[in-house]
């Protein structure tokens, strides 16, 4: 099944967004507005298949 990997970074100060551009080049920042909703409604924005899974 063809997929693809959506990241969504709300501000992280790690090295999240550095280990995820190693795995998908879809690594997306999101100003964080404490609303975990509106994170995931903006990756499932940026989903191209019709079928998403989110985690």
């Amino acid at each position: 099944i063809p997929c693809e990997l959506i990241i969504v970074d709300t501000g992280s100060t790690d090295r999240t967004k550095e280990i995820a551009l190693k795995y998908t080049d879809k690594v997306y920042d999101f100003e964080w507005i404490n609303d975990f909703a509106a994170a995931r409604n903006f990756g499932l924005e940026k989903a191209k298949r019709q079928m998403v899974y989110v985690s």
